[in-house]
């Protein structure tokens, strides 16, 4: 393999998928961020939603390995990476309810994890943010 394919190759294999995880940087939103609406979510079905979930037992899954596999691009190891806008998980004071939400249906840049992790797998993360948090630690 020549420099320029092994340069190519890295770029595709590396670089991309890190500069379009956490979504695009600050002030550079084409799209506005989809809203609860626009994803057909009324506040009644995102209610049943965050319920059933942390009614959802999360005892078999390791939240630390699911976060380091979906969140650690953005938020970091600590929690206090903020890449991409993301927000200082160490500082967070959201519920356990109102961090599933979050990480359910999305915020601002985050994207939804509703389609991308199971419900047991959402509520694990859920529950190990709230031990990145400084006052616990």
């Amino acid at each position: 393999m020549s420099k320029h394919q092994i340069a190519i190759t890295f770029l595709v294999l590396f670089i991309l998928p890190l500069m379009f995880a956490c979504g695009p940087g600050p002030g550079k939103d084409k799209v506005p961020p989809a809203t609860q609406a626009s994803r057909g979510l009324n506040a009644e079905s995102v209610t049943e939603t965050v319920t059933r979930i942390a009614n959802t037992s999360a005892e078999s899954v390791n939240g630390r390995k699911v976060y380091s596999v979906s969140c650690l691009l953005c938020h970091g190891k600590n929690g206090d990476q903020k890449a991409n806008n993301a927000m200082d998980l160490t500082t967070s004071t959201l519920s356990l309810e109102e961090r599933i939400k979050v990480i359910a249906f999305g915020r601002k840049q985050m994207t939804s994890f509703q389609d991308k992790l199971r419900d047991p797998e959402i509520k694990a993360v859920a529950e190990y943010v709230a031990t990145l948090r400084k006052d616990v630690q």
